[in-house]
């Protein structure tokens, strides 16, 4: 299979899709110059990218979420991976300082640190059980069919129920948004949550 095929068939399981991001070969500075002259146009400065969301998103790529959502699980995956022990990517202790710096290994903890409280924040928000949830969908891949099996215990669910997962996922992506100020749409009365086989 050819690199060309894989990118392909990932762009029609929509894993891949284009995406705006700031133009990297422009500096801040031009960049928010030429909005303020054009503040009509979401795209200036902007250019399209071929992105993986599962890389970003994890398993809610698979949920067909809006804007608003991708980027609240997101931000969920980013903070997971943050407050976890150390708070930060590997480093090389052994690598040469250039100009006086290095590796300051307060600073790994203190990232670690706040992100655990941002963490902490989000779960009390969500619940325990949604929380689970999101986290499997997110974290663990889980996709829609295997997230309804998870959650009700049926070996095989239909379409509907199907859906209905799908569209609970998106109810607490958006609730997470509205949480971080990601959207502005209202929060949710309450999430509709499908039934639990507990017999497990």
């Amino acid at each position: 299979m050819t690199a060309n095929s894989k990118i392909n068939e990932a762009q029609m399981s929509g894993d891949i899709q284009i995406r705006m991001v700031q133009d990297p070969s422009i500096s801040d500075a031009q960049f928010w110059h030429d909005r303020e002259q054009r503040p009509d146009d979401p795209y200036v400065g902007m250019v399209g990218v071929a992105m993986n969301l599962k890389t970003v998103v994890g398993g809610f790529a698979r949920y067909s979420g809006d804007e608003h959502q991708i980027m609240a699980a997101a931000k969920f995956k980013r903070l997971h991976e943050l407050s976890q022990i150390g708070g930060a990517r590997a480093c090389d202790m052994e690598r040469e300082p250039v100009d006086g710096g290095g590796t300051n290994p307060e600073a790994t903890f203190e990232i670690g640190a706040d992100a655990r409280k941002q963490f902490v924040a989000m779960q009390a928000h969500l619940g325990k059980e949604m929380f689970k949830r999101f986290e499997r969908v997110v974290i663990g891949g889980v996709g829609p069919t295997a997230y309804v099996r998870m959650i009700t215990g049926l070996h095989k669910p239909n379409t509907a129920q199907v859906a209905k997962g799908k569209r609970e996922v998106r109810r607490i992506a958006n609730n997470l948004a509205v949480f971080w100020g990601l959207s502005t749409r209202p929060k949710p009365v309450g999430i509709n949550r499908m039934p639990v086989d507990r017999s497990a």
